[in-house]
């Protein structure tokens, strides 16, 4: 990118010309940024007032967006650039890109600290400065509408955090991941946010309960689920004698009254029925011919299930507490 090509050669004797050397001869410059400076340098070269940034990328051409990125790479910034090519850069505008651009990098409201630091490493201009073109340090700040916006970041953080609570404590009740129902019940009773919140500050369920609980406890949960389900469809497989069909699994489940899982629960979490037949090491079931009308359970079938699951329970809490 030359002068030629920004379309600016014309004018001579500017003000980037008679500043051109100023703060370069002592500078410690890296080469990638030494060439970066020339060509900015040549871009700028006649100018009769320095431009802010959204001005460079207009007049610049189609490298702009790369040059710029590649000046906060190595430059440290934009108007450090200018700073380095001796170029005044204590216009307004400039200033408040300044604070932008300080903030961005600092990740919180810059304090005056941080504006000196700033200012002897040529990133901005002095605190006085901004004092004295703004009134005040908090004048500065609202020009540039960097209060406004960081209470809002604040005000979500804040609720960010509020929520993540709210599914810890949805979790330690209820023992279950919490889910869409889950949170939308609690908003129902005033627990929580709405989910219209939940979607906005984390983008969907899974984020917010995973940023919640953490990847290590829901792998826990997930494994301990598989191993219940595990269990029931034993009780299942040793109550009908042989490895259960999908209807002969949905019929015991309902006996059950659910502690079985169903073969849809199963599928949420194995992948399918096969994949929990192939884990317990069952044969699987034969497929019917002619489909037959289900005989329904005898009287005493729910007791004599509830005793094989509660021995399939017992023993796996006996195992799991030694």
């Amino acid at each position: 990118m030359t002068s030629s090509q920004s379309g600016v050669g014309s004018h001579q004797g500017g003000t980037v010309s008679r500043y051109r050397q100023h703060h370069l001869a002592g500078a410690q410059i890296a080469p990638e940024g030494a060439a970066l400076l020339r060509e900015c340098s040549s871009a700028l070269e006649g100018l009769r007032s320095v431009p802010n940034r959204e001005e460079f990328v207009g007049f610049a051409g189609s490298r702009a967006h790369d040059v710029l990125e590649a000046v906060d790479e190595h430059l440290q910034g934009y108007s450090r650039m200018l700073r380095l090519i001796g170029a005044p850069a204590n216009r307004r505008d400039i200033m408040l890109e300044d604070l932008h651009f300080l903030t961005e990098k600092l990740g919180h409201v810059p304090r005056a600290e941080d504006v000196r630091e700033a200012c002897q490493n040529l990133q901005c201009a002095s605190f006085q400065r901004y004092e004295e073109e703004f009134g005040s340090w908090d004048g500065a700040l609202t020009a540039a509408n960097i209060l406004e916006s960081t209470k809002a970041e604040l005000r979500d953080e804040v609720l960010r955090e509020r929520l993540k609570a709210d599914l810890q404590k949805m979790f330690r009740s209820t023992g279950e991941v919490p889910n869409t129902a889950t949170i939308k019940r609690a908003a129902r009773a005033e627990e929580t946010s709405s989910f219209k919140v939940y979607t906005r500050l984390f983008g969907d369920v899974n984020t917010a309960v995973r940023a919640a609980l953490g990847d290590e406890i829901l792998e826990e949960v997930q494994e301990g689920k598989k191993r219940l389900m595990e269990l029931g469809f034993r009780a299942a497989q040793e109550f009908l004698g042989k490895t259960p069909s999908k209807t002969k699994l949905d019929a015991v489940s309902h006996l059950s009254d659910g502690r079985i899982p169903s073969s849809s629960q199963i599928r949420r979490v194995f992948g399918s029925l096969g994949a929990l037949v192939q884990h317990c090491g069952f044969a699987p079931s034969k497929p019917g011919g002619k489909k037959k009308v289900e005989e329904p359970f005898g009287e005493g079938d729910a007791e004599r299930l509830a005793a094989i699951l509660e021995r399939y329970l017992g023993a796996e809490d006996g195992h799991s507490r030694s």
